[in-house]
């Protein structure tokens, strides 16, 4: 009888276990683990690891005791250059966020302190968003209907618009080419003027400080470096 007695709150305890969905969490004395712990499921388990802020609560990373990165939580009236609302909502951030952003503005957002928001736009978020300094470059899901590339540096008529370039980087392990340069072979760009009313396209190599000039590059035109230059 006294070992049916010992028995029963261990038969209580397992059937309230199966009943509920499993919970867990994992820490290490003095939070110091050692080589092979980890977080996370062995391979025996037949269940998705879940990942979970139930509270609306950013989920953060760190490294070496630095921010890296930051899962949005709910955040559906934000403003950015202006523009409101924004639902940034769910949108993951990577890099160094104590500039101007200080949350991702895109579902996938890589920035590294960028200091202006200039050339930020409502159309932007199901793509991909990189910024950095005066920098600003994305590639996604324009709207509702639409999708491109939006790029952006220093604006106005007192800067320099930053030019959207097509190189080619490789090597063929034979004699260094252009490609195999650290610049790389340019094969094309785009320029805005500095008004920002209008912009030019150019075909061929253009990295020459000489020939990066919006004169230089015709309106509508191909231009080939070879024939400019002969």
């Amino acid at each position: 009888m006294k070992t049916l007695n010992g028995i029963r709150p261990l038969i209580l305890a397992t059937g309230l276990l199966a009943t509920c969905v499993g919970q867990a969490q994992v820490t290490w004395l003095g939070n110091n683990s050692s080589s092979g712990d980890y977080v996370g499921c062995d391979n025996t388990s037949p269940f998705p690891l879940e990942i979970r802020q139930n509270d609306n609560q950013p989920i953060e990373f760190f490294t070496d005791n630095v921010f890296r990165m930051r899962l949005n939580e709910d955040l559906p009236t934000q403003s950015i250059n202006g523009i409101s609302p924004l639902n940034l909502s769910s949108f993951l951030g990577v890099g160094n966020f104590t500039g101007t952003y200080t949350r991702a503005a895109a579902r996938f957002h890589a920035n590294n302190a960028a200091g202006i928001d200039d050339g930020y736009r409502a159309v932007m978020g199901e793509g991909f968003l990189a910024t950095r300094g005066e920098t600003l470059c994305y590639t996604g899901v324009l709207g509702a209907v639409n999708s491109g590339t939006l790029w952006s540096q220093i604006t106005g008529s007192t800067g320099t618009p930053g030019s959207f370039r097509f190189i080619y980087t490789g090597g063929n392990g034979g004699t260094i080419e252009q490609a195999e340069t650290t610049a790389g072979l340019e094969m094309a760009r785009f320029v805005p003027t500095t008004s920002l009313n209008e912009g030019y396209f150019g075909l061929g190599d253009w990295h020459q400080p000489r020939l990066m000039r919006c004169s230089e590059l015709t309106r509508g035109e191909l231009i080939n470096r070879q024939h400019r230059t002969a």
